[in-house]
């Protein structure tokens, strides 16, 4: 994590460390809540390429309110911009066939 600080070393920021070249960071919490009150959107937006492809099947195969609820759940759930507990939720509630975000926010909770 990188702290910014002010003249009197104060924090005014903190980002996480990216390692690499030309690494870019992305804080999802903000667009999600956004994209999920025009769900069809997200397909044109740059973060829809930067989903993991399972999330981005899922989103394929939804209808537009089961968008909605998807991403409003990605919004609530996603914490640090890591995806590994919510990826292996949704491959747990897919097991039985196409989820519903409950099913999959049951999933997380187990895990």
């Amino acid at each position: 994590e990188i702290a910014i600080l002010n003249e009197d070393n104060e924090v005014i920021a903190k980002h996480t460390r990216l390692y690499g070249v030309r690494r870019k960071s992305m804080i999802w919490q903000p667009y999600l809540d956004l994209l999920s009150k025009r769900p069809r959107a997200i397909k044109y937006s740059s973060i829809y390429n930067q989903f993991p492809s399972i999330w981005t099947d899922y989103l394929k195969n939804c209808t537009e309110e089961e968008q909605k609820n998807a991403l409003r759940l990605l919004g609530e759930l996603l914490k640090n911009d890591d995806f590994s507990l919510l990826n292996e939720a949704l491959t747990m509630a897919s097991s039985h066939g196409h989820p519903s975000t409950d099913q999959i926010k049951h999933c997380f909770y187990t895990l």
